[in-house]
């Protein structure tokens, strides 16, 4: 089974691949059709290779853990995650033709992402891959407390 940190980094990747596809971002064509198969490919990949057997053998914790923070924002990441699978399908098959279901498609798949990320980075907190950058900005101390000479 893969550990958290590989699911964390997978959607990581997943996510930043994704986002530099966004509109808004002067991005060329020519850069962003390789860009855009990498994120159809590689987010197959990395979701049925690492995500969905993590998701699949971390269920059980979901049903059997005492109601905290962490089963609420376990089972936000489970929905949201579905949502951006589903909608992937759809742009995948059907495309982004412009037509309302293909823009609500788009529109999910893309802001989805934010709140996915939020929510696994306070799910992950302590086991998070990203621990050491969390570890150093807490103990970074404030520029009202330095000693001033």
């Amino acid at each position: 089974m893969p550990s958290v940190g590989q699911v964390e980094l997978s959607l990581y990747a997943i996510a930043l691949s994704g986002l530099l596809l966004w509109e808004g971002l002067p991005v060329s064509w020519r850069v962003a059709a390789p860009m855009l198969v990498a994120h159809i490919v590689g987010g197959t990949v990395l979701t049925v290779l690492v995500v969905a057997p993590f998701w699949w053998q971390h269920r059980v914790r979901l049903r059997t853990a005492a109601p905290s923070t962490r089963r609420a924002t376990g089972r936000w990441i489970e929905i949201v995650l579905a949502l951006l699978v589903a909608s992937g399908f759809y742009l995948f098959f059907a495309g982004n033709d412009g037509a309302s279901d293909a823009a609500l498609a788009h529109a999910l798949h893309l802001w989805l992402t934010l709140p996915l990320l939020a929510i696994l980075v306070l799910h992950v907190a302590r086991a998070s891959a990203l621990r050491v950058f969390w570890y150093r900005a807490r103990r970074r101390r404030p520029l009202s407390r330095l000693r001033s000479s």
